[in-house]
């Protein structure tokens, strides 16, 4: 099988111009092809999404360090509940991920589809994926609310027990 392809190196990244097949490629290795490249992708993005998360939770480290209204209890469930939250998040993207590739090796490798046959189905699943997505953002986002509200309910009531202590008795006559 003979091909040709030219790449052009950018930075760490390579990128495909063009691709000139002397012989058509049989559709297995076009499937195989297509998953290697949205595998590098997918763990390039995945390293960003890493280093990006680093980067805010120092920044929030920092910003709760100087956070004179929480106890450190509160501070470190905080920490807990966002680092969860991530790996949650990145567990959510590594199924997707795990789909997409079993869905893409099904439609890529099934002869009987006609072309236009392949892309309606890959308009549907990624139609699908993208409801499933907004659900679970959806989702992520509710369950943050409620802990930012649980956290701020703790932290007024502990306002309000410290009012109530520091307020004198009537006094008796």
């Amino acid at each position: 099988m003979l091909k040709k392809i030219f790449l052009i190196l950018t930075g760490s990244f390579f990128i495909m111009v063009s691709m000139v097949l002397a012989v058509e490629t049989a559709p297995a290795d076009k499937t195989a092809a297509m998953l290697d490249r949205r595998t590098v992708q997918y763990e390039k993005h995945k390293a960003a999404r890493q280093k990006s998360h680093e980067k805010n939770m120092s920044a929030l480290t920092a910003k709760l360090a100087n956070n004179n209204k929480m106890t450190p209890e509160q501070k470190e469930e905080f920490i807990g509940f966002m680092e969860s939250q991530y790996k949650e998040n990145e567990a959510f993207r590594d199924a997707q991920h795990q789909e997409n590739a079993a869905f893409f090796k099904k439609i890529g490798n099934d002869e009987t589809l006609t072309k236009k046959q392949k892309k309606e189905a890959l308009r549907k699943h990624f139609a699908d994926q993208r409801t499933k997505m907004k659900e679970y953002v959806s989702q992520q986002r509710a369950q943050d609310k409620a802990e930012i509200e649980k956290i701020r309910t703790i932290m007024q009531s502990e306002k309000t027990d410290q009012a109530a202590k520091a307020k004198p008795a009537p006094a008796q006559q």
